[in-house]
């Protein structure tokens, strides 16, 4: 396991609900929302809006965001994003 300054893995776990901003394209269509892996995303989450990306949730203030910024920690470093339906409905 690679850990990221913040502690946060730096690998995506295995699993088709899964994504790399950096690396893949944006599931626009596929899901409503992500949240970093390993992160509760009452916390921290975004939700897909026809304007883009909308951070928000407790720890952080509400900001558009761009695909390729979604996942970022407060490192500055991108992590993988889960669909937040697996993380609230394992199964789904």
């Amino acid at each position: 396991m690679r850990c990221c300054r913040c502690g946060l893995d730096l690998e995506p776990p295995t699993g088709p609900r899964t994504w790399r901003p950096l690396v893949d394209r944006a599931p626009v269509g596929l899901v409503q929302s992500v949240a970093i892996c390993g992160v509760n995303p009452w916390e921290m989450r975004w939700v897909c809006t026809p304007s883009g990306w909308l951070r928000f949730g407790v720890a952080v203030p509400a900001r558009m965001q761009e695909w390729a910024e979604v996942g970022m920690c407060p490192a500055g470093v991108s992590h993988p994003v889960i669909d937040t339906a697996v993380v609230w409905c394992p199964g789904a």
